[in-house]
């Protein structure tokens, strides 16, 4: 899940089939970086970005009704106010280098990688994050955190949600595997791993197919879909409660494709990074070639944000959240938070160095 959007809720918003409608202007923007994090009082108005928090990389950004979330070297970062910002790590994995510095040999301490985070959308204090070998739960918005082990013994772990559950009551943690598929987590029935990759393709042999994230798409009357996007044939599926089973609702026809960062965006409505533009989603269109439209400004948009980002503050965006709606500063405005890209160097590779936004590229 390397190309993403964080989790949010989308309540009342129109359906964005323009850049304009999706993007209004008057918006904050965040942007995590190898520094930090800055926030975009308003783009628009060219003002230069500010630096919230400083002490390492910022690479995804979540929101929940009551605070946000910052997963980066530094593991988890929690704030309520983008002012005061706290360590939520305590209790994860961490691992242990030897490092050469200063003259010397020495021992560092840092917590280990974390591939993705997921906010519980019935109860907002439920929090998961995964490392590649193994998923976390917190109860207590990052308090403190317990292991719920993994459904492989092969490292792979890539994608985490909340997803639908098979009993009434409870949670039911979601995770994709790039090797061996979807798993669930019960937390009402017996607690263990049960694979959910019914109806999703097969490449490279028996390997399944990546998912490379997963979205609650909101609809009428209360109803949502819960879909995956794929890595490399650029589907969306969308799970069948009664079937227990992915179906197959957009395909880009080609053998090769992506379909990253599904995140909703009003009813019946999300945008995702498909290959390398960023586009719209309509699920009431399913079966039709315009169930995804591009929306050809915003990759623009987001590379003079990187521009600025570089000129200004010497920095590269590994992450970029939009924030819109209206109020009389940052932490007045309670409305969620889009991720929108996720940005590394070529091959993957972190630059010892900010990059020029032309020598950065998405993964």
């Amino acid at each position: 899940m390397f190309l993403l959007f964080s989790f949010a809720f989308l309540l009342g918003c129109a359906k964005p089939t323009t850049f304009a409608q999706a993007f209004p202007p008057g918006h904050f923007l965040l942007a995590g970086g190898e520094k930090g994090l800055y926030v975009f009082d308003n783009f628009e108005k060219k003002a230069p970005p500010r630096l919230a928090w400083e002490g390492g990389a910022v690479d995804y950004i979540a929101f929940s009704p009551k605070a946000w979330y910052f997963l980066g070297s530094r593991g988890v970062l929690y704030s309520e106010n983008l002012v005061d910002f706290e360590d939520r790590s305590a209790g994860l994995p961490r691992k242990t280098l030897k490092v050469f510095k200063d003259g010397a040999w020495s021992l560092e301490s840092s917590v280990a990688a974390l591939k993705d985070i997921a906010i519980d959308p019935d109860a907002p204090e439920r929090v998961a994050v995964c490392t590649d070998t193994e998923v976390w739960l917190s109860e207590n918005s990052g308090k403190s955190w317990a292991s719920l082990g993994s459904p492989s013994a092969i490292p792979g772990m890539k994608a985490l949600a909340f997803g639908p559950r098979d009993s009434a009551g409870g949670f039911s943690v979601w995770v994709a595997h790039a090797l061996r598929g979807v798993y669930s987590f019960e937390s009402e029935a017996p607690k263990n791993w049960t694979l959910k990759s019914a109806g999703l393709p097969r490449i490279f042999g028996n390997n399944m197919e990546e998912i490379s994230g997963f979205a609650w798409m909101p609809g009428k009357e209360g109803k949502r879909t819960f879909v995956a996007g794929t890595t490399f044939t650029g589907g969306i599926f969308a799970w069948n409660p009664e079937s227990k089973a992915f179906n197959e609702i957009y395909s880009p026809g080609g053998d090769w494709g992506s379909m990253e960062s599904i995140h909703p965006w009003g009813e019946d409505s999300g945008l995702a990074i498909q290959d390398d533009a960023i586009v719209s989603i309509n699920l009431s269109l399913q079966g039709h070639s315009s169930l995804v439209v591009p929306l050809p400004e915003a990759k623009a948009f987001f590379e003079r944000v990187a521009e600025v980002l570089f000129r200004e503050a010497k920095d590269s965006p590994r992450s970029l959240a939009f924030i819109p709606g209206s109020g009389a500063s940052l932490a007045q405005r309670k409305n969620p938070v889009v991720n929108l890209h996720r940005w590394a160097a070529p091959n993957g590779r972190r630059p010892d160095r900010p990059l020029p936004p032309d020598r950065l590229s998405h993964r």
